[in-house]
């Protein structure tokens, strides 16, 4: 549990300080670096793992995504044509992968539009002007804070199972603590942090944010224990790897992006 508390501390200081110090500079640096780490981890534990050029390939892809998408998004449309053709061109023209090509292009496909997608609409909040600290410390409390409180709160008081075929641990006290947490987390940016959202807003945010988090956490636990594996990594100690990491926030992501740009029609 040591390693755990550390790793996570540290995490925290270096996502929270990259996204007060210099949010769409520092911040959007730290989401490519991650998705960088999280597609290659993906990709690892697929049926592309021994596909170096495909592993490779589509790990560039992904993290062009959010450079992309948020610095010329008037050509978006070449990314999505590149990520959805590249992969299936490459095993064109490699015979000895006929055999798996399907399953390895498939592989390829979902970790594009599951890191890459997902995660471009992350970094993008990094570059929101205006408030992009705001953007991006709010998708920060809404998974991790969400994360963290689940933690403890299925540690110290959770009984009854959440999911127990996909994964063990966790709990419907760590839940229930996790949504809690969640608009806790996000209720505090808005006091400390400039931010265009009225409470009410924040509050739906946190309560969506949290539920879409923790629905992201099960998913890739739904990976990981198809593919018989405990942690998409070891990079992070305690955390295992980047992907473990940023699961729920890749999930959570489209929620406060919507918020950012849209909960002006609503709220």
């Amino acid at each position: 549990m040591s390693s755990r508390i550390v790793t996570g501390i540290v995490i925290a200081t270096v996502g929270i300080g990259s996204a007060v110090l210099s949010a769409d500079i520092a911040g959007f640096t730290m989401m490519v670096l991650c998705l960088l780490m999280a597609a290659y981890e993906c990709l690892r534990m697929s049926p592309a793992k021994d596909n170096r050029t495909l592993v490779v390939a589509t790990t560039v892809l992904c993290t062009l995504g959010p450079l992309g998408f948020t610095l010329f998004p008037e050509y978006s449309i070449v990314w999505f044509v590149l990520g959805s053709t590249v992969p299936m061109l490459i095993l064109l023209f490699q015979p000895k992968q006929l055999p798996t090509a399907f399953a390895q292009a498939s592989a390829a496909g979902f970790t594009f539009v599951y890191v890459g997608v997902l995660g471009s609409l992350a970094a993008y909040l990094a570059r929101v002007p205006e408030y992009g600290t705001s953007a991006l410390l709010s998708l920060i409390a809404t998974s991790w804070a969400s994360d963290t409180t689940a933690y403890f709160g299925g540690r110290f008081f959770g009984k009854s199972k959440l999911y127990e075929a996909v994964s063990p641990k966790k709990t419907w006290a760590g839940s229930w603590f996790g949504l809690v947490g969640a608009v806790g987390g996000v209720a505090l940016v808005k006091l400390l942090f400039d931010t265009p959202l009225s409470w009410s807003a924040v509050v739906v945010m946190g309560l969506l944010g949290g539920v879409f988090e923790q629905l992201g956490d099960l998913c890739e636990s739904m990976l990981k224990r198809s593919t018989g594996i405990k942690d998409s990594g070891g990079l992070l100690p305690g955390h295992g790897g980047l992907l473990d990491r940023i699961d729920g926030m890749l999930f959570a992501a489209p929620v406060v992006f919507i918020f950012y740009t849209y909960a002006w029609i609503w709220f």
